[in-house]
Parts: C-alpha cells; structure tokens; sequence
C-alpha cells in the first residue's frame, strides 16, 4: 500500500492494482458513438460538482500551483526526477523547458476557467459501456479542477484511432471539442492542460520507482513523447 492508501504490486512487468470488478465493454477507438458517449458524460462533472474551489491532491498535479507559480512548480517537477531517477540529461530537459517556455499560465484566466469534479484519467481503459449508459472506474483521485483538464486529457486519449503511438484524428479532436461551449479563457489555455496531463507525476514516478529504474526511464520518456505529440494538435 502507497500513501495515498492505494494497493498495488509490480509483477511480470505489470501493475497490478486491488479494486471492485466491473462488468461492461471497454471503449472502442472505432465506434463514434463511444466517442461522443464519453464526451457527452463529462457534462455530468458540472453537474454533480460542490461550490468547493479546487480540491488537490498530489501536490504537482495541482492546476492551480501551476498557474500560481510555475516557475515553481516546473521546479519540483525536475526536483522530483532527480530524486528518484537521479540527474536526466541535457536533452530530455531542454525538451520539456522548450515546451513549457511556450506555455503562459495566467492566474486570471485560470480564476475564470469553469470547475468540475475531476476523474483524472478519464481515458479508454477508465471508461466501461454498458449498452448506452457508462461505467466510469479507477476514479484517480477526488480532486476539483478546472473541467477543461478533463475535456483536454480525455481529449488526448479517445481522439485517436487506436491505443499505443499518440497520433491524434484532428476530425474527431474538433468534433470532440466543438460540443463543448469553451469560454475563451479555457480556449486559451488547451495547451498547458495537454502539458500538465503528461508531466511526469509524483505518485507515478513513485510507483515506477518501486519497479526499477529501467521502468521509470520508460515512463519519463514516454510521458514527454505523449506531450511533444499531443500538444501539436491543440
């Protein structure tokens, strides 16, 4: 058990994570109707969400941190790695640094940007069909967020035509997007939500810690390979 209470065992080169089983069809990349489903249930965050503000939970995926200093929190980030992966190279920083410095984290925009109850990983291998209703599993944390994180990193994930490579179908992204009524804070700000879904994350980087060292380098490339990829398209 981690310290967010969560029990798990890397075996076989696999995580393998204790829940409640749930029955359902899992989503399918080539059934629009899939697609649309699942973008028309985030609408449901809205409507189940508390008059809270945001609720955080690990402290680098908080999105308000990132928009009240992200100097500081791109800081804890590389803090982060270095601790537990030890010093990454040149390159791998400059990759993430030439990214961020594109990025403008306004506090404003984020103080306007609707809030949502947030699953965290509202993606494919989440999301169960059973005939036209959903069961939506392996809630991340209960965390308040801006609901455009859900919209964009749900986004990165369904839009494309199969799981594995991060190739986005732009006709899907656009449709996928056009359903929502985005105010022109949260159009803005598409991109650093692509960056804060795929920067490498404290409890993750915790969990492939624990599986070697050889596994966390695999996870710290491919979370900036998913981001380098994704963000060309928002």
């Amino acid at each position: 058990m981690n310290k967010y209470d969560r029990i798990f065992t890397y075996y076989d080169s696999c995580f393998w994570l204790m829940t409640t089983y749930r029955e359902g069809e899992e989503f399918q990349h080539s059934n629009l109707s899939h697609l649309m489903l699942a973008r028309s249930y985030l609408e449901t965050f809205l409507e189940i969400t508390p008059e809270v503000g945001e609720i955080e939970f690990h402290d680098n995926f908080s999105v308000r941190k990132w928009y009240q200093n992200p100097d500081d929190m791109i800081k804890k980030t590389f803090n982060l790695i270095n601790h537990y992966f030890g010093e990454v190279d040149a390159q791998y920083k400059k990759r993430i640094m030439d990214i961020y410095d594109s990025l403008d984290f306004n506090k404003n925009d984020y103080d306007i940007m609707r809030k949502s109850v947030s699953h965290g990983e509202y993606q494919n291998t989440n999301i169960l069909f059973i005939k036209d209703r959903i069961n939506l599993i392996d809630w991340d944390s209960l965390s308040v967020r801006p609901h455009l994180f859900d919209i964009v990193s749900s986004a990165c994930y369904l839009c494309r035509d199969k799981r594995g490579d991060f190739i986005i179908n732009p006709v899907k992204l656009k449709k996928y997007l056009k359903e929502e009524n985005l105010l022109n804070e949260e159009v803005n700000n598409l991109r650093n939500m692509v960056f804060i879904t795929f920067v490498p994350k404290e409890d993750t980087i915790e969990k492939f810690y624990v599986s070697g060292h050889d596994q966390l380098k695999w996870y710290l490339e491919w979370t900036l390979d998913a981001m380098e990829k994704c963000i060309k398209y928002f």
